[in-house]
């Protein structure tokens, strides 16, 4: 049986990843669930949020996030992930989420069986969630995603 695994990533700049999750050529991720969640004081602030493949022409850089088994007793996850990126993946494509959120409240995503969203299994390919803009201050949005390898 695959494992699965957690993972949380923030952001405080519109534009920027909150977390990538970055295939290999050998494996692939399936995203199981998504939050977003804003971690600063509430303002009548709107969000506007996406998660998408990137074309993995150039490799996310970022602060390294260790993926936590939701099984203690499953093995250490092989796909990696990143979040408070320096240099960003190279191009979104077409949206798989996109969805507007208001800071004050939270937003779940839970794919149908069947229809989950996959990293390809080439050299940095991404699956990444960013925001794309605030409506008005720069609040610290956060996202959980739970994926299967």
């Amino acid at each position: 049986m695959a494992g699965a695994y957690a993972i949380k990533g923030i952001v405080a700049v519109a534009g920027d990843s909150m977390l990538t999750l970055e295939g290999s050529t050998t494996e692939r991720a399936k995203l199981l669930y998504l939050a977003i969640c804003s971690e600063t004081a509430p303002l009548d602030t709107q969000v506007h949020m996406e998660v998408g493949h990137a074309d993995g022409t150039v490799a996310p850089i970022g602060t390294a996030v260790t993926p936590a088994p939701l099984d203690p007793a499953d093995i250490a996850a092989k796909m990696t992930s990143e979040q408070t990126m320096t240099t960003e993946p190279t191009v979104y494509g077409i949206p798989l989420l996109n969805v507007g959120i208001y800071q004050r409240s939270h937003y779940q995503f839970y794919p149908r069986e069947g229809s989950e969203f996959v990293t390809a299994a080439t050299a940095n390919a991404v699956l990444g969630s960013r925001i794309i803009t605030f409506s008005a201050g720069t609040p610290t949005m956060s996202t959980v995603m739970h994926f299967q390898e």
